[in-house]
């Protein structure tokens, strides 16, 4: 059996795995492409978890994560941004969780793509908007402070 089919992208600040195979979702922004995060500094990391689901699959495989700007740039990513699967067989369902933690070129649109043995796989489309400590202390009363 082939890599599994991936047909979602969920964006959020982290994921941990729990007992009986549940994940537990942190900072949930949304579903791609449907999503925009909010940056106040372009100048400090920025974390995002991408939580890739699909169906059945079998077989080893090396995936990837290719980050690229609304300007063209591909964002070097370290190493950690790659790993080993190993889809077993009988699964229904395939989760896929990559984490970024550092500096992005800036606002705009983004693209996450899968690279799977070293092919294209699929791609996710997100926005990361300028944010302001205003713009959140009053989407968020009482929850933000200096």
């Amino acid at each position: 059996m082939p890599f599994t089919q991936v047909t979602t992208c969920l964006i959020c600040e982290g994921a941990r795995q729990e007992l009986g195979g549940k994940y537990n979702l942190l900072g949930f922004y949304g579903v791609a492409p449907n999503v925009n995060v909010s940056i106040i500094d372009f100048n400090l990391p920025v974390t995002l978890c991408l939580f890739f689901v699909g169906g059945p699959g079998s077989g080893q495989f090396h995936v990837g994560l290719r980050l690229t700007a609304q300007s063209g740039e591909v964002v070097p990513l370290p190493p950690s941004a790659e790993l080993d699967v190993n889809l077993i067989t009988g699964k229904r369902i395939t989760y896929l969780i990559l984490v970024i933690n550092q500096r992005l070129p800036g606002p705009g649109r983004y693209r996450a793509e899968l690279v799977v043995n070293g092919a294209p796989g699929f791609a996710a489309e997100f926005e990361l908007a300028q944010g302001s400590v205003a713009q959140m202390r009053t989407q968020y009363p009482g929850e933000v402070s200096e």
